[in-house]
């Protein structure tokens, strides 16, 4: 048990003193606490003292009285000092009577005192002399005992008292220790609560470096998050120096600027971010305005040759603000992409639409047709009708593939067999114009895949074949490599080549390289923008090019797993 509670202890002092600043106030408590018991110590020593004092100083009164009212210095009138000593009080009292010379006149202890040296050089006398009264405990040279001297000095004469120091003066001068059980027992108990308020604090603190540690753990995960990040972020104090900014705001701000920056301050002096200039003065300058009560923020978009960029500056409530730098190009480009895909899918629907009603109302508005005029007219409307369908089945499609994979079941896909099923579909189409169909590929070869989007893809292949590449033509669809990851595909036909310049332009929505023909063959313009997102989404890539010996070639690939 008791070994316990030295660890405990031991546990508790070491928790304190493993905290310097704990252990320099246990320190600073330790001594003045010391200070006060010594400090009370020695008053209550000098308290006893003076008591006692009192007591003797009252012995040297009633002598000098005593020999005031005797009148009388004659050396043999001392005598009748023995009188007095046996009425005092006091037992064992020694009585001295000594000049200011030190001569000693009297002493009731010694008969030949007239014998005794000078006691000019004793403690008390001298104190007596000098301040008229004087006291010491020490062993008289004369009687070899030990004495509490009390000297006071009168008129023309030093009075002595001395108590023999015994037992009973001793228990008397002793001191009263209770003040200093009382201080221990104080001690103690601020001790206790210093070792509480210790034990608290040092958790507040344990917690506190915890919080500190994980504040620096994230304010680094920022840190590094910041310098990873694609857009530009840069602090600024009031004074619009730099406080932090991340490397993309510095490669943001060369690309906006016409010149080399060498700091991130420099961004506030391109000429494309004026307007944010002036709502950081405008804001910073007016101070009677509350930051709660106007927009504290400010974003443009500045275009930069063929690259936009997005600028913001966000104020904080002590004038500091945050411009942030970012590359909006794809996006811009998007919106315009966006902007000219609706007006090119309204121009493609009003076509179909246009010729519809145009032939309801010749059907409806004239009287009289004769049969063959009329199921032309009906022929007419409903290939208009299919088209449509089909236009907008194109652009379904089209939005799906960009929304990403959910809409698309993953299965396992046997590609000759969809190559098959989409030639026998066409097979009249395709007889109808002497298109010989060739498929090297082997019957068991299978990967993961979208059924429905591989079939597009060769549809809409054999369609651009019968729509633009000939008659009496051969088309040969071929494995013509693979590797770990990917399958690629040949698909050539013998027919007409397309002039160079559309090559690039051909997987774009909507383009036709002779469009008045296009329309006339039913095109929509957007079945190899199908096939392109198609092969993409199966992580593959998708080229065209001229065969030397006339026709057209494309090459795609398709990844082995999704």
């Amino acid at each position: 048990m008791g070994i316990t509670w030295m660890l405990r202890i031991t546990n508790m002092f070491g928790n304190i003193f493993r905290n310097r600043i704990f252990a320099y106030y246990f320190f600073v408590f330790i001594v003045f606490t010391v200070v006060i018991i010594l400090f009370q110590y020695n008053r209550e020593k000098e308290f006893k003292q003076s008591q006692f004092e009192s007591i003797l100083d009252n012995v040297t009164g009633t002598t000098a009285r005593f020999l005031e009212i005797n009148k009388s210095t004659e050396p043999v009138c001392y005598k009748k000092l023995d009188s007095l000593i046996s009425i005092i009080p006091v037992t064992d009292i020694r009585i001295s009577i000594l000049s200011f010379d030190g001569v000693v006149l009297y002493d009731s202890y010694v008969d030949n005192y007239r014998s005794m040296e000078n006691h000019a050089n004793r403690s008390e006398i001298a104190e007596a002399l000098e301040n008229n009264s004087g006291s010491s405990i020490r062993t008289s040279a004369t009687t070899g005992k030990e004495y509490f001297y009390y000297a006071r000095m009168y008129d023309d004469i030093v009075i002595r008292a001395a108590a023999e120091y015994t037992l009973e003066v001793k228990s008397f001068l002793r001191i009263d220790k209770l003040f200093i059980v009382v201080i221990l027992i104080l001690f103690i108990l601020v001790l206790i609560v210093f070792f509480y308020i210790n034990n608290r604090f040092r958790k507040t603190i344990g917690q506190l470096k915890y919080f500190a540690s994980k504040a620096k753990e994230d304010q680094e995960k920022i840190f590094r998050h910041l310098q990873v990040m694609e857009v530009g972020i840069a602090i600024f104090s009031s004074d619009r120096e730099i406080i932090l900014s991340n490397n993309a705001f510095i490669q943001n701000a060369n690309l906006l600027s016409n010149k080399t920056l060498n700091s991130p301050e420099d961004v506030l002096k391109i000429k494309e971010v004026k307007p944010v200039i002036k709502f950081i003065k405008r804001f910073t300058g007016d101070s009677n305005l509350n930051i709660t009560g106007k927009s504290n923020f400010k974003e443009i978009i500045c275009q930069k040759k063929n690259r936009y960029f997005m600028v913001r500056c966000n104020m904080f409530g002590d004038s500091s603000f945050e411009i942030i730098l970012k590359d909006v190009t794809k996006t811009e480009k998007n919106k315009v992409m966006k902007q000219q895909l609706t007006a090119n899918i309204a121009h493609e629907l009003r076509t179909p639409v246009t010729s519809i009603v145009g032939y309801l109302e010749t059907l409806l508005s004239t009287a009289r047709i004769d049969e063959e005029q009329r199921m032309q007219f009906l022929d007419r409307t409903r290939d208009q009708a299919l088209r449509l369908a089909e236009l907008i089945d194109h652009i379904s499609v089209l939005n799906r593939l960009e929304e990403g994979t959910g809409f698309y079941k993953i299965e396992k896909v046997c590609i000759y067999d969809i190559i098959t099923e989409v030639a026998d579909s066409m097979l009249v189409k395709l007889q109808g114009k002497e298109i010989k169909v060739e498929i090297d590929i082997s019957k068991s070869l299978k990967f993961s895949g979208n059924m429905a989007l591989i079939y597009s893809i060769f549809q809409n292949l054999f369609d651009n074949t019968l729509n633009y590449a000939g008659d009496d033509i051969i088309s040969r669809i071929t494995l013509h490599y693979e590797d770990e990851n990917y399958y690629y595909f040949r698909y050539s036909n013998s027919g007409r080549s397309i002039p160079d310049e559309h090559l690039p332009r051909l997987f774009e929505r909507f383009y036709r390289i002779d469009e008045g023909r296009s329309r006339k063959k039913g095109g929509t313009g957007l079945g190899l923008a199908i096939v392109k997102h198609a092969v993409q989404f199966h992580q593959g890539q998708i080229t065209v090019k001229n065969l030397d010996d006339g026709g057209v070639e494309f090459l795609f690939s398709i990844g082995k797993r999704l």
